[in-house]
């Protein structure tokens, strides 16, 4: 499904090491941080809960021997996870990391900055609970050669699904960049715009390292993406958007399906009792943790 064109040759990289600030990529040298080609077999997710298709389409599609790394929200597990990243990127200076997560009422936004930890640290394939495998993922992943693989819609970049090799910088600089944010209590009218494809959009054009080779993969979103969204690999193959709004076209190129088992994931995670809505909390100047808000613990928390 991926044009041999697009794939990323074995003596190209797509790193921009100029835009890695001197003294990060110093320590990253220091502590043997450094990348390399490739990603590897394993799928990270979080959510309240781990839903069915999530472990059985990976290990469906994805290449023998991967391993699925999913977190329950709230957990002790997810805490000691973060803690331990925060500290690993301590080394390469970027410090504040644990703090942000916890300083972040939405769990949404916890997941933006967990995602870009995780992958910096153990690299792989981060994915939406909500979201399954549909097609075997080395038609859209060259797990040898490719450095980091991200997707595309109508309005930019987005932040899932994204693969990333181990210790990629951009994964680093994601996390910085969203450190920043939360340290300064920043706020923006567009709520996607603070930790999630905003802070992923911000860095990707600040660092230049976006390229053909890993920006190949396309997202469609036919009617809403509560319903169902399709991932569309080489979308020079869909320019023609008769063909992308027949029935049954995008069959021939989806590669991942929201909810592909039946069930409304998004709208059973989403289902909030107290209204920790990220939109909502974003309105209200209610995203951090030391502000008036919605409680920061508690069994009325552990709701999306």
């Amino acid at each position: 499904m991926v044009r041999n064109g697009k794939r990323q040759p074995s003596n190209v990289s797509t790193i921009a090491w100029n835009a890695v600030p001197d003294d990060m990529l110093q320590k990253m040298i220091e502590t043997g941080y450094m990348p390399h080609k490739g990603i590897p077999n394993k799928v990270h997710g979080m959510g309240p809960w781990l839903p069915k298709h999530f472990p059985e389409l990976s290990h469906k599609y994805m290449p023998n021997g991967t391993e699925v790394h999913f977190l329950l929200q709230a957990s002790k597990e997810l805490d000691d996870n973060v803690q331990m990243i925060s500290k690993e990127l301590e080394k390469i200076g970027i410090h504040g990391a644990h703090d942000a997560f916890k300083m972040m009422r939405p769990h949404s936004y916890k997941s933006d900055l967990w995602r870009f930890m995780n992958l910096w640290y153990y690299g792989g394939l981060y994915m939406d609970a909500k979201l399954g495998l549909d097609a075997p993922a080395h038609e859209w992943i060259d797990f040898d050669k490719d450095e980091f693989v991200f997707s595309a819609d109508r309005l930019g970049t987005v932040n899932c699904p994204m693969a990333m090799t181990q210790y990629h910088p951009m994964g680093a600089l994601a996390a910085k960049m969203l450190i920043e944010r939360v340290e300064n209590r920043t706020y923006f009218d567009d709520p996607y715009e603070l930790t999630g494809p905003g802070v992923w959009r911000d860095v990707a054009n600040g660092t230049g390292m976006l390229t053909t080779y890993n920006s190949r993969t396309w997202i469609k979103y036919p009617g809403s993406a509560r319903f169902d969204s399709y991932l569309i690999t080489d979308k020079d193959d869909m320019t023609n958007i008769t063909e992308q709004l027949q029935d049954g076209a995008d069959k021939k190129y989806r590669v991942i399906k929201t909810n592909p088992y039946g069930e409304d994931i998004w709208r059973q995670m989403k289902a909030c009792k107290t209204c920790n809505d990220y939109k909502v909390l974003n309105k209200d100047r209610e995203t951090y943790c030391d502000q008036p808000g919605t409680p920061c613990d508690g069994k009325d928390f552990l709701q999306w």
